[in-house]
């Protein structure tokens, strides 16, 4: 029974690790693997976090069971551990009425300082739900390095979601990987190095920025597609040094984004900072002044499927007509209950765990049916089925507002005999339905 326990512990890990999974929502008494240590409301080794990263040493993983957890949690000196949630957010680090002093980063929900390395957090959601103007910082860095943040959400409701301190000799780097940042004063503030790839940065507050970028030079900072969202009058970035850099990467803006169109969302103040972009996924052209830089990007989970002319496998009765408008190619509908159809190449140990589309209503109530469906192809006359429920996504006001929207379900397996589809039908009352991409995130990559 011992050696059962123990391999279903090694098993959880190495899904964790690899793929975001978890087996059970609850903890068992476990003969576990060395160096982890677990974490629940009651049942765990510890039931507060900061207990555990106490307790950590190198290479520590720390498994989290969901709930709540009221506490502040500081990672001083830790090299090389991992503090995991179980379920997708299920694990909240909540900060409350922890505030900014404007001197150190005793108001920050997660602080992770002082020659810490290779943290990892994964799975978990952080907030600070201090008010503005005298919150503090949701997830913070000072003389932390080669840090990495997978899946979580990090939310600061009245200041800063992430800091990463650069000033007075310190400096701090990590990486955000598939992690929704919302902020209320700046969604991030980077004074050192930080990279975000298929990030949603949203902002809570009118006429505040996205990024505030300040000393941000040596590797600078690297943003690659993102998604930028917030209320009105907001922009993407403000430059506070001559000596930043920012690569910026087929991005997408939502309208709420473009207030500064001019330099596509870039407030300089003054400065001449470097930025190295190529475009906004289609949403902007390039000025032909900017520079063009090539750089090795990590491969992202998204596969998308660009609704250029011929791409989609299946189209209703020719209703759905590729167009393009301002140098933006779509498919259009002007007709209710039309389909398109976009198969999912099958690759052996695929979970498809979420699928995102992008799209525009032309009228009010305009809008779509969003399906995953699949087909057993080793049978004949069998038909659709679909996985998880339809999503249905309209425009009850008539904004006609560029939408990216995301569906999450169940996570399925790729099997080999099955063939598999996004499935897109149109919804028109007013006027018709723009799609302009449509994409599949998996669990294994599949590039």
């Amino acid at each position: 029974m011992r050696m059962m326990t123990a391999c279903m512990v090694f098993l959880f890990l190495f899904n964790i690790m690899l793929y975001g999974q978890t087996l059970s929502p609850t903890p068992t008494p476990v003969s576990k693997i060395a160096n982890t240590i677990i974490v629940a409301k009651s049942g765990g080794e510890y039931s507060k976090i900061q207990e555990a990263v106490d307790a950590a040493t190198t290479g520590t993983v720390i498994i989290i069971f969901p709930g709540r957890y009221e506490e502040q949690v500081d990672i001083c000196g830790k090299k090389n551990i991992a503090l995991v949630g179980i379920g997708n957010n299920k694990v909240e680090i909540f900060g409350q009425n922890l505030k900014w002093d404007g001197i150190d980063y005793g108001g920050s929900t997660v602080f992770i300082y002082g020659n810490s390395s290779y943290i990892t957090l994964q799975n978990l959601r952080i907030v600070n739900a201090t008010s503005y103007p005298y919150a503090g910082v949701a997830l913070a860095f000072c003389n932390a390095f080669n840090c990495k943040v997978v899946d979580c959400e990090i939310i600061g409701k009245g200041r800063d979601a992430v800091f990463l301190y650069g000033g007075k000799g310190y400096t701090s780097s990590a990486n955000f990987y598939t992690t929704y940042i919302e902020g209320g004063s700046d969604v991030v503030s980077v004074e050192s190095t930080g990279m975000f790839f298929d990030c949603y940065f949203y902002v809570n507050r009118p006429n505040e920025e996205v990024l505030y970028i300040m000393r941000a030079n040596g590797d600078g900072v690297t943003v690659v597609n993102c998604y930028f969202d917030g209320v009105s009058g907001n922009h993407i970035a403000n430059f506070n040094s001559n000596n930043d850099i920012l690569y910026f990467y087929t991005n997408v803006l939502s309208e709420t984004m473009t207030g500064y169109a001019s330099t596509h969302g870039f407030e300089y103040r003054g400065y001449t900072p470097t930025i190295y972009y190529s475009n906004f996924a289609g949403d902007f052209n390039v000025d032909g002044t900017v520079k063009a830089k090539s750089i090795n990007l990590e491969k992202t989970r998204w596969k998308d499927w660009a609704a250029c002319a011929g791409q989609p496998s299946f189209v209703d009765e020719s209703t759905w007509h590729p167009a393009m408008d301002d140098n933006m190619t779509y498919m259009h509908c002007t007709t209710d209950t039309k389909y398109l159809l976009f198969e999912i190449p099958y690759e052996a140990g695929t979970v498809l765990t979420r699928l995102r589309v992008k799209w525009q209503a032309e009228g009010k109530l305009d809008g779509i049916i969003m399906r995953l469906v699949k087909r057993n192809e080793s049978a004949a006359g069998v038909s659709w089925t679909i996985v998880g429920k339809p999503q249905t996504y309209i425009d009850s006001k008539g904004v006609k507002q560029v939408r990216v929207t995301t569906y999450d379900f169940t996570d399925e397996t790729m099997a080999e005999n099955y063939l598999y589809s996004i499935e897109i039908e149109s919804e028109k009352v007013t006027s018709g339905v723009k799609l302009f991409s449509v994409g599949a995130e998996t669990s294994k990559r599949v590039y």
